[in-house]
């Protein structure tokens, strides 16, 4: 039988803080949960762009546990990273460092958990072993899957969001436990704003990754088109709220918004605002490994969502019940123009929205994974 684990060490490719929106949320998550029962150091590199996370707040810890430590690790140089442009940063993992697998010496002691967020930090598992750390591996993101079959000294647990992620690593017929610690938020954050109306269409997301990119010119080339055939001048405000500091946003993102009458709100410090004011929530994500937060707190707040099936993968949600999906360009307006024209169906969809959330996607239900998770850890061989 284990020792109980008086500490973790959280390692990640980037710092989850500040939180702005719900980038990065689950790693903030996480290390909350694990907060409440151990100490949590929080190891990562710096931020490639310099203006990553948001720098225009006055506080770069914005959001972080009283007591939760982070260290920051500079990247070593490479002579390839410069020539890449912004919006493909994003891709590059942290990699393995010397120098962050140094700092992974300092500072695990005996009865350290080592927590690895992500595949693309999978390499520093053998180390992990070395320092005789127990190790979970979070592979977070469904496009981080496959690379795991490459993982040569295997972690003693991986994490997953949902059931099918964690029915794709099992094919690899390994004997690793596989555990779902599904993405979560704070019901009772959103409650003040169930009975509040709004009037306007809403999308949160970075603006220099990929994937949102092309949803966005998709939904403007697309969508916005066939709603304003469809409305005229009663076609609702759009607005969009990014983490991503305007000097970072591709400038012919910028100019399209502008034209199109879009309006663009750039490194808030809360999504409620926006959310209290959205009719609907929409998620013209195509590719990348989906965006669940941002629906998640879409349907906390009591929000319709009107999504593509990739934007809401990971979920197990019931559509035209608590989440409209649409494929198609067709389809996709029109679900809109459905939710926009019927008052009663809007509010009805929201009301679902929250009892699903609160059901399965809350903080209480992740919190009883994550004590299972631990127990698992301190109280029996793994």
């Amino acid at each position: 039988m284990k020792k109980h684990l008086r500490k973790a060490i959280f390692l990640t490719a980037e710092s989850p803080y500040p939180q702005i929106g719900c980038e990065k949320q689950r790693e903030a998550n996480l290390i909350r949960f694990l907060h409440e029962h151990m100490m949590v150091d929080v190891l990562c590199f710096e931020p490639i762009t310099p203006d990553a996370g948001g720098s225009d707040h006055k506080s770069h810890n914005f959001g972080q546990p009283s007591g939760v430590k982070v260290s920051t690790i500079k990247r070593e140089k490479s002579r390839y990273l410069g020539a890449l442009r912004a919006p493909l940063r994003w891709l590059i993992s942290g990699g393995y460092s010397i120098a962050m697998a140094k700092a992974l010496k300092n500072h695990a002691t005996d009865n350290t958990l080592l927590w690895i967020s992500g595949t693309g930090m999978s390499g520093y598992i053998p180390l992990g072993r070395v320092l005789g750390c127990p190790v979970v591996l979070d592979a977070h993101g469904s496009a981080t899957i496959k690379p795991l079959k490459l993982v040569g000294n295997q972690p003693d647990i991986i994490t997953v969001e949902s059931d099918a992620d964690a029915a794709s690593l099992s094919k690899f017929k390994h004997k690793i436990k596989i555990r779902v610690i599904p993405d979560a938020v704070d019901c009772k954050k959103y409650e003040a704003i169930h009975t509040k109306a709004g009037t306007n269409l809403f999308f949160s997301g970075s603006l220099d990754k990929p994937a949102n990119i092309d949803g966005l010119i998709w939904f403007i080339d697309e969508i916005l088109p066939r709603l304003r055939a469809a409305l005229g001048e009663n076609l609702p405000q759009v607005e969009i709220a990014t983490s991503t500091l305007l000097r970072n946003i591709p400038h012919f993102i910028g100019n399209r918004l502008k034209r199109e009458d879009i309006k663009l709100h750039t490194a808030p410090k809360s999504i409620l605002p926006f959310l209290e004011k959205a009719a609907i929530v929409f998620i013209p994500i195509r590719s990348g490994s989906g965006t669940p937060m941002k629906i998640l707190e879409a349907m906390a707040a009591g929000r319709p969502v009107v999504s593509t099936g990739h934007g809401a993968k990971n979920l197990v949600l019931s559509p035209s019940y608590d989440i409209w999906i649409a494929n198609h360009e067709d389809a996709f307006t029109s679900a809109i123009l459905r939710l926009l024209e019927n008052k009663p169906l809007r509010a009805k969809v929201g009301v679902r929205a929250v009892e699903t959330v609160r059901k399965y996607y809350n903080f209480s239900s992740v919190r009883q994974e994550i004590a299972k998770l631990l127990n698992l850890l301190f109280t029996k061989s793994v």
